[in-house]
């Protein structure tokens, strides 16, 4: 591995950078993202390298994927935006910011 990483083929920098904007261009959030760093074996620094290279706008993002699954329609009651609070949390969008913008939905 030190071998790869001493001739440029392997890089945990670049690794973390593509893996990160992969995924938040699939949808997801800055938590799963960290998590998922993490379990590769990245460390901390790299990975907040990473998270902040893209700079996205994460309450955006997380506006997106709420509607791409679920549609415009904003939540009818309080089932109905529980599930989609839990979606976007579990796709590692922070719970607070995930609250409180379903609630300026009403």
């Amino acid at each position: 591995m030190r071998e790869l990483a001493a001739a440029g083929w392997q890089s945990d920098e670049r690794f973390a950078g593509a893996f990160a904007a992969s995924k938040t261009e699939r949808g997801y959030g800055p938590l799963r993202i960290i998590a998922e760093l993490k379990e590769c074996g990245i460390d901390a620094e790299t990975i907040a390298v990473s998270i902040r290279t893209g700079d996205p706008c994460w309450e955006e993002r997380m506006l997106q994927a709420r509607v791409r699954h679920f549609g415009t329609r904003v939540p009818a009651d309080r089932k109905e935006r529980a599930r989609q609070a839990r979606y976007l949390v579990n796709r590692g969008f922070i719970p607070e910011r995930v609250r409180r913008a379903l609630d300026t939905d009403d």
